[in-house]
């Protein structure tokens, strides 16, 4: 499937029984710092938060947490269930030691990267990448 943000994301992979079970069962089973939130209406599921704490030495507060990845179903956005999502990860980085909590989004996502600075989110680093 071709991402609306170009062709080098595959939005699939999530639902793949080789990487994306993998990913999020080692997530929510093995790893000590694993940290996944489901957000639930009427027992179904409409979104979910999933990332990590880790150890960045390169910096000041080496405590940190990534949000690797996040969805809220379309029909459950702007209702509140992303932050919702995001306020639990947090606590739960804090819990863990995190000193910092980051995220990244696609740079032509700007909804997203609204939807992050209106959570407290600000801009701090750029990746660049080419194909070779």
């Amino acid at each position: 499937m071709r991402h609306k943000f170009g062709n080098t994301y595959s939005l699939e992979w999530t639902f793949s029984e080789n990487a994306g079970q993998k990913y999020f069962r080692y997530r929510i089973e093995e790893d000590e710092n694993g940290i996944v939130f489901v957000a639930f209406s009427d027992n179904v599921p409409v979104g979910y938060i999933c990332g990590c704490k880790f150890r960045h030495k390169a910096r000041t507060k080496q405590n940190m947490a990534e949000i690797e990845n996040m969805f809220v179903e379309g029909n459950f956005r702007n209702q509140g269930v992303g932050k919702l999502l995001i306020d639990a990860f947090l606590e739960k980085a804090k819990k863990l030691g995190a000193e910092r909590l980051k995220v990244g989004a696609i740079f032509e996502n700007e909804k997203a990267i609204s939807f992050y600075q209106k959570n407290g989110f600000k801009k701090h680093e750029i990746i660049l990448e080419k194909d070779i």
